[in-house]
Protein backbone atom coordinates (compact mmCIF):
# COMPACT_ATOMS: atom_id res chain seq x y z
CA UNK A 1 0.00 0.00 0.00
CA UNK A 2 3.13 2.22 0.45
CA UNK A 3 3.79 1.98 -3.17
CA UNK A 4 0.34 3.15 -4.11
CA UNK A 5 0.39 6.23 -1.86
CA UNK A 6 3.66 7.33 -3.31
CA UNK A 7 1.97 7.25 -6.50
CA UNK A 8 -0.32 9.55 -5.46
CA UNK A 9 1.96 11.81 -4.05
CA UNK A 10 3.98 11.76 -7.10
CA UNK A 11 1.17 11.81 -9.73
CA UNK A 12 -1.59 13.71 -8.42
CA UNK A 13 -2.68 15.10 -11.56
CA UNK A 14 -0.44 14.35 -14.49
CA UNK A 15 -3.33 15.39 -16.45
CA UNK A 16 -2.74 19.17 -16.34
CA UNK A 17 0.12 20.33 -18.56
CA UNK A 18 1.31 24.09 -19.68
CA UNK A 19 2.94 25.71 -22.36
CA UNK A 20 4.32 29.09 -22.38
CA UNK A 21 2.98 30.76 -24.89
CA UNK A 22 0.90 33.62 -25.92
CA UNK A 23 -2.53 33.21 -27.98
CA UNK A 24 -2.98 36.58 -29.74
CA UNK A 25 -6.23 37.38 -31.49
CA UNK A 26 -4.02 38.19 -34.43
CA UNK A 27 -5.62 40.28 -37.50
CA UNK A 28 -8.90 40.36 -35.24
CA UNK A 29 -9.81 42.67 -32.46
CA UNK A 30 -9.54 42.05 -28.91
CA UNK A 31 -13.53 41.93 -27.61
CA UNK A 32 -13.41 45.63 -25.00
CA UNK A 33 -15.40 48.07 -25.15
CA UNK A 34 -12.68 50.36 -26.73
CA UNK A 35 -12.10 48.62 -29.62
CA UNK A 36 -15.67 48.63 -30.48
CA UNK A 37 -16.17 52.19 -29.89
CA UNK A 38 -13.24 52.27 -32.49
CA UNK A 39 -14.78 50.22 -35.12
CA UNK A 40 -18.49 51.36 -35.03
CA UNK A 41 -18.27 54.91 -33.73
CA UNK A 42 -19.92 56.62 -30.49
CA UNK A 43 -22.89 56.33 -32.13
CA UNK A 44 -23.84 53.19 -32.56
CA UNK A 45 -23.08 52.05 -29.03
CA UNK A 46 -23.74 55.39 -26.67
CA UNK A 47 -26.81 53.54 -24.85
CA UNK A 48 -24.93 49.92 -25.08
CA UNK A 49 -21.51 51.07 -23.74
CA UNK A 50 -22.33 50.24 -20.05
CA UNK A 51 -23.65 46.93 -20.63
CA UNK A 52 -20.53 46.35 -22.93
CA UNK A 53 -18.29 47.01 -20.47
CA UNK A 54 -19.87 44.48 -18.00
CA UNK A 55 -19.78 42.13 -20.36
CA UNK A 56 -15.62 42.83 -21.18
CA UNK A 57 -15.54 42.73 -17.27
CA UNK A 58 -17.12 39.07 -17.25
CA UNK A 59 -14.36 38.04 -20.17
CA UNK A 60 -11.46 39.08 -17.78
CA UNK A 61 -12.80 38.34 -14.60
CA UNK A 62 -14.51 35.34 -14.80
CA UNK A 63 -17.28 36.52 -11.88
CA UNK A 64 -20.63 35.65 -13.29
CA UNK A 65 -22.57 36.22 -9.65
CA UNK A 66 -21.16 39.86 -10.08
CA UNK A 67 -21.94 39.97 -14.03
CA UNK A 68 -25.63 38.63 -13.33
CA UNK A 69 -25.96 41.42 -10.50
CA UNK A 70 -24.95 44.37 -12.28
CA UNK A 71 -26.26 43.76 -15.88
CA UNK A 72 -28.81 46.44 -16.40
CA UNK A 73 -32.41 45.20 -16.78
CA UNK A 74 -32.69 44.90 -20.37
CA UNK A 75 -29.71 42.97 -20.89
CA UNK A 76 -30.58 39.07 -21.30
CA UNK A 77 -27.40 36.68 -20.42
CA UNK A 78 -27.82 33.85 -22.83
CA UNK A 79 -31.67 34.33 -23.29
CA UNK A 80 -33.91 34.68 -20.35
CA UNK A 81 -34.43 34.04 -17.81
CA UNK A 82 -30.11 35.00 -16.96
CA UNK A 83 -29.01 31.91 -15.49
CA UNK A 84 -25.65 31.44 -13.54
CA UNK A 85 -24.54 28.06 -14.55
CA UNK A 86 -24.92 29.22 -18.45
CA UNK A 87 -23.01 32.06 -17.90
CA UNK A 88 -20.54 30.04 -16.34
CA UNK A 89 -19.89 28.33 -19.98
CA UNK A 90 -17.49 31.39 -20.90
CA UNK A 91 -14.36 30.03 -20.65
CA UNK A 92 -12.57 32.14 -22.85
CA UNK A 93 -8.92 33.56 -21.86
CA UNK A 94 -9.50 35.83 -24.67
CA UNK A 95 -12.26 37.18 -27.09
CA UNK A 96 -11.58 38.25 -30.45
CA UNK A 97 -14.64 40.35 -32.58
CA UNK A 98 -15.12 38.83 -35.78
CA UNK A 99 -17.03 41.02 -37.59
CA UNK A 100 -19.92 43.63 -36.34
CA UNK A 101 -23.88 44.26 -38.18
CA UNK A 102 -25.06 47.33 -37.72
CA UNK A 103 -28.64 47.96 -38.80
CA UNK A 104 -30.64 51.54 -38.62
CA UNK A 105 -27.77 53.23 -37.34
CA UNK A 106 -27.19 50.64 -34.46
CA UNK A 107 -25.19 47.00 -34.13
CA UNK A 108 -27.44 44.19 -34.78
CA UNK A 109 -25.05 41.23 -34.03
CA UNK A 110 -21.22 40.93 -32.73
CA UNK A 111 -20.08 38.05 -33.84
CA UNK A 112 -16.52 36.82 -31.93
CA UNK A 113 -14.39 34.19 -30.93
CA UNK A 114 -11.58 32.59 -28.69
CA UNK A 115 -8.22 33.16 -29.30
CA UNK A 116 -6.46 30.50 -31.02
CA UNK A 117 -9.44 28.47 -31.31
CA UNK A 118 -11.62 30.34 -34.40
CA UNK A 119 -14.41 27.30 -34.68
CA UNK A 120 -15.51 28.45 -31.17
CA UNK A 121 -17.87 31.21 -32.30
CA UNK A 122 -20.32 33.35 -30.29
CA UNK A 123 -22.66 36.27 -31.25
CA UNK A 124 -24.20 38.86 -28.74
CA UNK A 125 -27.44 39.93 -30.87
CA UNK A 126 -29.00 43.88 -30.37
CA UNK A 127 -32.40 45.26 -30.62
CA UNK A 128 -34.49 47.51 -29.70
CA UNK A 129 -36.18 45.70 -26.30
CA UNK A 130 -32.90 43.87 -25.24
CA UNK A 131 -29.66 42.35 -26.47
CA UNK A 132 -28.57 38.99 -25.26
CA UNK A 133 -26.05 36.61 -25.88
CA UNK A 134 -25.65 32.99 -27.50
CA UNK A 135 -23.91 30.52 -28.89
CA UNK A 136 -23.79 30.64 -32.79
CA UNK A 137 -26.23 28.60 -34.40
CA UNK A 138 -24.09 27.94 -36.92
CA UNK A 139 -21.60 27.14 -35.15
CA UNK A 140 -19.84 24.29 -37.62
CA UNK A 141 -18.72 21.00 -36.41
CA UNK A 142 -15.07 20.98 -35.78
CA UNK A 143 -12.35 18.52 -37.52
CA UNK A 144 -10.77 15.67 -36.23
CA UNK A 145 -7.66 14.34 -38.02
CA UNK A 146 -7.05 11.23 -35.47
CA UNK A 147 -10.46 9.66 -35.33
CA UNK A 148 -12.70 9.05 -38.75
CA UNK A 149 -15.46 6.60 -38.40
CA UNK A 150 -18.74 8.22 -36.93
CA UNK A 151 -17.98 5.07 -34.24
CA UNK A 152 -14.26 4.31 -33.14
CA UNK A 153 -13.29 1.60 -30.27
CA UNK A 154 -10.39 1.43 -28.23
CA UNK A 155 -9.68 -1.06 -25.98
CA UNK A 156 -8.33 -0.06 -22.53
CA UNK A 157 -5.77 -1.46 -19.69
CA UNK A 158 -6.52 -0.36 -16.34
CA UNK A 159 -3.55 -0.41 -14.35
CA UNK A 160 -3.54 0.85 -10.40
CA UNK A 161 -5.84 3.93 -11.21
CA UNK A 162 -4.89 5.21 -14.41
CA UNK A 163 -6.53 4.21 -18.10
CA UNK A 164 -3.82 3.23 -20.70
CA UNK A 165 -4.22 2.46 -24.41
CA UNK A 166 -1.85 -0.24 -26.01
CA UNK A 167 0.45 1.54 -28.95
CA UNK A 168 3.32 2.11 -30.66
CA UNK A 169 5.99 5.60 -31.82
CA UNK A 170 8.40 4.50 -34.31
CA UNK A 171 8.01 0.17 -33.50
CA UNK A 172 8.70 0.83 -30.48
CA UNK A 173 5.85 -0.64 -28.61
CA UNK A 174 3.98 0.35 -25.17
CA UNK A 175 1.15 2.10 -23.53
CA UNK A 176 -0.60 5.36 -23.88
CA UNK A 177 -2.11 7.16 -20.73
CA UNK A 178 -5.22 8.09 -21.57
CA UNK A 179 -5.32 11.58 -19.78
CA UNK A 180 -8.29 13.96 -20.71
CA UNK A 181 -7.16 16.35 -18.17
CA UNK A 182 -4.25 16.48 -21.16
CA UNK A 183 -5.58 19.44 -23.40
CA UNK A 184 -3.41 18.17 -26.39
CA UNK A 185 -3.88 15.34 -28.59
CA UNK A 186 -0.66 13.06 -28.56
CA UNK A 187 2.65 13.76 -25.81
CA UNK A 188 5.53 11.69 -26.84
CA UNK A 189 7.71 10.28 -24.08
CA UNK A 190 10.87 11.51 -24.74
CA UNK A 191 12.93 8.71 -23.51
CA UNK A 192 10.90 6.12 -25.95
CA UNK A 193 11.94 8.53 -28.78
CA UNK A 194 15.19 7.66 -30.33
CA UNK A 195 16.70 8.96 -33.88
CA UNK A 196 14.58 11.75 -34.30
CA UNK A 197 15.31 15.45 -34.20
CA UNK A 198 13.35 17.94 -31.39
CA UNK A 199 13.43 21.60 -30.24
CA UNK A 200 12.28 22.71 -27.04
CA UNK A 201 9.27 25.25 -27.57
CA UNK A 202 8.14 26.10 -23.98
CA UNK A 203 8.00 24.57 -20.70
CA UNK A 204 4.82 22.63 -18.42
CA UNK A 205 4.37 21.10 -15.42
CA UNK A 206 2.24 18.02 -13.55
CA UNK A 207 -0.42 18.79 -10.73
CA UNK A 208 2.38 18.09 -7.89
CA UNK A 209 4.44 20.55 -9.33
CA UNK A 210 7.25 18.78 -11.56
CA UNK A 211 8.12 20.89 -14.39
CA UNK A 212 9.58 19.95 -17.48
CA UNK A 213 10.63 21.14 -21.09
CA UNK A 214 7.72 20.73 -23.38
CA UNK A 215 9.53 19.08 -26.77
CA UNK A 216 8.41 19.35 -30.54
CA UNK A 217 9.05 16.44 -33.29
CA UNK A 218 8.72 18.21 -36.91
CA UNK A 219 7.91 14.42 -38.52
CA UNK A 220 7.87 11.02 -36.94
CA UNK A 221 7.54 8.36 -39.26
CA UNK A 222 4.90 6.18 -37.57
CA UNK A 223 2.46 5.95 -34.64
CA UNK A 224 -0.18 3.84 -33.14
CA UNK A 225 -3.02 3.99 -30.52
CA UNK A 226 -5.09 0.93 -30.24
CA UNK A 227 -5.91 -0.23 -33.93
CA UNK A 228 -5.55 3.23 -35.14
CA UNK A 229 -1.96 3.59 -37.31
CA UNK A 230 -0.96 7.39 -38.01
CA UNK A 231 1.84 8.19 -40.63
CA UNK A 232 4.04 11.38 -41.25
CA UNK A 233 3.29 12.75 -38.46
CA UNK A 234 4.35 16.92 -37.99
CA UNK A 235 5.05 18.58 -35.32
CA UNK A 236 4.16 16.14 -32.19
CA UNK A 237 4.84 17.17 -29.32
CA UNK A 238 6.80 15.49 -26.27
CA UNK A 239 8.22 15.45 -22.91
CA UNK A 240 9.83 13.71 -20.18
CA UNK A 241 7.69 11.41 -18.81
CA UNK A 242 9.85 9.58 -16.42
CA UNK A 243 7.22 10.16 -13.37
CA UNK A 244 4.73 7.92 -14.93
CA UNK A 245 7.18 5.05 -15.19
CA UNK A 246 6.13 4.49 -11.35
CA UNK A 247 2.69 3.51 -13.01
CA UNK A 248 4.34 1.73 -15.51
CA UNK A 249 7.51 1.42 -17.19
CA UNK A 250 5.98 0.30 -20.79
CA UNK A 251 4.52 4.24 -21.28
CA UNK A 252 5.32 5.86 -23.98
CA UNK A 253 3.04 9.09 -23.46
CA UNK A 254 -0.43 10.26 -23.31
CA UNK A 255 -2.95 10.72 -25.29
CA UNK A 256 -5.36 13.92 -24.82
CA UNK A 257 -8.65 15.25 -25.26
CA UNK A 258 -7.96 17.02 -28.12
CA UNK A 259 -7.69 13.24 -29.82
CA UNK A 260 -11.68 12.84 -29.66
CA UNK A 261 -12.49 16.54 -30.65
CA UNK A 262 -15.15 16.71 -32.72
CA UNK A 263 -16.80 13.46 -31.08
CA UNK A 264 -18.41 12.61 -27.56
CA UNK A 265 -16.93 9.96 -25.81
CA UNK A 266 -18.30 7.10 -23.66
CA UNK A 267 -15.87 5.80 -20.43
CA UNK A 268 -16.76 2.34 -19.80
CA UNK A 269 -14.20 0.48 -17.08
CA UNK A 270 -16.34 -2.83 -17.25
CA UNK A 271 -15.81 -3.75 -20.67
CA UNK A 272 -12.66 -1.56 -20.24
CA UNK A 273 -13.19 0.37 -23.46
CA UNK A 274 -13.40 4.05 -24.59
CA UNK A 275 -16.22 4.60 -27.60
CA UNK A 276 -16.00 7.92 -29.33
CA UNK A 277 -19.29 8.76 -31.88
CA UNK A 278 -18.74 11.84 -34.16
CA UNK A 279 -20.13 14.69 -33.56
CA UNK A 280 -23.00 16.00 -36.90
CA UNK A 281 -24.49 19.23 -37.69
CA UNK A 282 -27.89 19.37 -36.32
CA UNK A 283 -27.42 15.80 -34.91
CA UNK A 284 -28.12 15.50 -30.99
CA UNK A 285 -26.46 12.08 -30.29
CA UNK A 286 -27.83 11.40 -27.09
CA UNK A 287 -31.27 12.60 -27.64
CA UNK A 288 -33.05 9.50 -26.20
CA UNK A 289 -30.13 8.99 -23.93
CA UNK A 290 -32.96 9.47 -20.95
CA UNK A 291 -34.86 6.09 -22.27
CA UNK A 292 -31.72 3.98 -21.77
CA UNK A 293 -32.49 1.27 -19.49
CA UNK A 294 -29.45 2.38 -17.32
CA UNK A 295 -29.63 5.40 -17.15
CA UNK A 296 -29.29 7.58 -14.22
CA UNK A 297 -28.95 11.44 -14.79
CA UNK A 298 -26.87 13.80 -17.05
CA UNK A 299 -24.58 16.65 -15.42
CA UNK A 300 -24.26 20.09 -17.48
CA UNK A 301 -20.96 21.28 -17.40
CA UNK A 302 -19.02 24.20 -17.67
CA UNK A 303 -15.09 25.40 -18.62
CA UNK A 304 -13.23 27.79 -18.01
CA UNK A 305 -9.52 28.25 -19.78
CA UNK A 306 -9.94 24.92 -20.81
CA UNK A 307 -11.90 22.32 -22.53
CA UNK A 308 -10.36 19.43 -21.45
CA UNK A 309 -11.68 20.37 -17.79
CA UNK A 310 -15.43 19.53 -17.40
CA UNK A 311 -16.45 21.34 -14.15
CA UNK A 312 -19.47 21.21 -11.96
CA UNK A 313 -20.46 22.90 -8.68
CA UNK A 314 -22.30 21.27 -5.44
CA UNK A 315 -22.97 21.80 -2.36
CA UNK A 316 -21.72 18.55 0.13
CA UNK A 317 -22.72 18.93 4.13
CA UNK A 318 -23.60 23.13 3.93
CA UNK A 319 -20.20 23.37 1.92
CA UNK A 320 -19.58 24.83 -1.55
CA UNK A 321 -17.54 22.46 -3.51
CA UNK A 322 -16.14 22.85 -7.24
CA UNK A 323 -15.53 19.37 -9.19
CA UNK A 324 -13.65 19.06 -11.85
CA UNK A 325 -14.29 15.44 -14.32
CA UNK A 326 -10.30 13.90 -15.05
CA UNK A 327 -8.95 10.31 -16.67
CA UNK A 328 -5.75 11.03 -15.53
CA UNK A 329 -6.13 12.05 -11.69
CA UNK A 330 -5.42 8.65 -9.83
CA UNK A 331 -8.09 7.96 -7.60
CA UNK A 332 -8.85 11.68 -7.09
CA UNK A 333 -8.18 14.37 -5.33
CA UNK A 334 -9.58 17.54 -3.27
CA UNK A 335 -8.75 20.70 -1.82
CA UNK A 336 -10.48 22.00 1.72
CA UNK A 337 -10.16 24.98 3.98
CA UNK A 338 -9.19 23.39 8.07
CA UNK A 339 -11.85 24.55 9.17
CA UNK A 340 -14.10 22.84 6.57
CA UNK A 341 -12.04 19.44 6.61
CA UNK A 342 -12.60 19.19 10.38
CA UNK A 343 -16.04 19.55 10.09
CA UNK A 344 -16.42 16.67 7.75
CA UNK A 345 -14.53 14.58 9.38
CA UNK A 346 -16.16 15.40 12.61
CA UNK A 347 -19.65 14.62 11.10
CA UNK A 348 -17.63 11.11 9.69
CA UNK A 349 -18.51 12.28 6.05
CA UNK A 350 -14.99 11.88 5.21
CA UNK A 351 -12.65 8.87 6.99
CA UNK A 352 -9.08 7.89 6.69
CA UNK A 353 -8.65 5.42 3.67
CA UNK A 354 -6.14 3.38 5.52
CA UNK A 355 -6.48 2.25 9.40
CA UNK A 356 -3.88 4.54 9.93
CA UNK A 357 -4.07 8.17 9.39
CA UNK A 358 -2.80 9.55 6.23
CA UNK A 359 -3.17 11.38 3.55
CA UNK A 360 -6.02 9.77 1.67
CA UNK A 361 -9.49 9.40 2.43
CA UNK A 362 -13.17 7.82 1.96
CA UNK A 363 -16.18 10.41 1.09
CA UNK A 364 -19.63 9.12 2.23
CA UNK A 365 -22.89 10.25 0.48
CA UNK A 366 -21.81 12.76 -1.82
CA UNK A 367 -25.25 14.01 -3.43
CA UNK A 368 -24.27 15.16 -6.93
CA UNK A 369 -27.93 16.03 -8.08
CA UNK A 370 -31.58 14.40 -7.26
CA UNK A 371 -30.66 11.61 -8.95
CA UNK A 372 -27.24 10.63 -8.49
CA UNK A 373 -26.01 10.37 -4.77
CA UNK A 374 -22.05 8.71 -4.50
CA UNK A 375 -19.09 7.35 -2.28
CA UNK A 376 -15.42 8.00 -3.58
CA UNK A 377 -12.75 6.49 -1.87
CA UNK A 378 -8.78 6.74 -1.83
CA UNK A 379 -9.19 10.79 -2.70
CA UNK A 380 -5.71 12.04 -1.54
CA UNK A 381 -5.94 15.41 0.34
CA UNK A 382 -4.04 18.54 -1.38
CA UNK A 383 -3.04 21.70 0.16
CA UNK A 384 -2.65 23.20 -2.87
CA UNK A 385 -2.58 22.76 -6.65
CA UNK A 386 -0.46 24.42 -9.09
CA UNK A 387 -2.63 23.44 -11.70
CA UNK A 388 -5.46 25.25 -10.17
CA UNK A 389 -4.31 29.00 -11.73
CA UNK A 390 -3.98 28.50 -14.78
CA UNK A 391 -7.02 26.35 -15.26
CA UNK A 392 -8.54 29.41 -13.38
CA UNK A 393 -9.49 27.61 -10.18
CA UNK A 394 -10.04 30.11 -7.56
CA UNK A 395 -12.35 28.07 -5.26
CA UNK A 396 -10.74 27.07 -2.23
CA UNK A 397 -13.29 23.70 -1.83
CA UNK A 398 -12.55 20.98 -4.74
CA UNK A 399 -12.84 17.69 -5.38
CA UNK A 400 -11.69 15.47 -8.66
CA UNK A 401 -13.97 12.97 -10.00
CA UNK A 402 -11.12 10.32 -11.27
CA UNK A 403 -10.94 6.80 -11.04
CA UNK A 404 -13.01 6.55 -8.00
CA UNK A 405 -15.79 7.83 -9.58
CA UNK A 406 -15.05 6.56 -13.14
CA UNK A 407 -14.74 3.39 -12.42
CA UNK A 408 -18.19 3.22 -10.19
CA UNK A 409 -20.20 4.24 -13.42
CA UNK A 410 -20.64 4.56 -17.51
CA UNK A 411 -20.20 7.90 -18.48
CA UNK A 412 -20.60 9.50 -21.62
CA UNK A 413 -18.96 13.04 -22.52
CA UNK A 414 -21.05 15.02 -24.89
CA UNK A 415 -18.37 17.65 -25.62
CA UNK A 416 -20.75 19.07 -28.36
CA UNK A 417 -23.22 20.16 -25.60
CA UNK A 418 -21.08 19.83 -22.93
CA UNK A 419 -22.67 17.20 -20.47
CA UNK A 420 -22.15 14.17 -18.70
CA UNK A 421 -24.74 11.78 -19.03
CA UNK A 422 -24.14 8.75 -16.27
CA UNK A 423 -25.42 5.58 -16.79
CA UNK A 424 -25.58 2.17 -14.05
CA UNK A 425 -22.48 -0.22 -14.29
CA UNK A 426 -23.85 -2.91 -16.22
Amino acid sequence: MKTINFLFIIVLAVSFTSSAQEISCNNQMEFTSESLLSSVGMTHVKKLKESFMIFEDLIKNKHPDLFLKNTDKDFKAFGSPMDKSTVEHISYSKICIDSINTADKGISSIFFSEAGKPANKMVLRINQKFKYLSWDNSKPVLKNDYLKADIVKIPLAILIDWPFINGEINGVKGRWMFDTGNSGTLALHSKKVSGVESKVTGSGFVGSGQKFEVLEYPLINQIKVGGNTYSSLKKVRGNNYDFLEQITTEVIGQVGFNFFRAYDMKVDYLRCELTFYKQKVHVDNWKDIRKHKNYITSLPYFTRSLDSHPMIKIKYHGIDFLVVFDSGGGKGTFTIEDQQFEKLKNERAVEDFYDQPGMLYNWNNIKVDDHLTINLYGLDKEDNSPAHKPLQITEKNTLTFAHSFLSQYITIWDTKNKVIHVLAKK
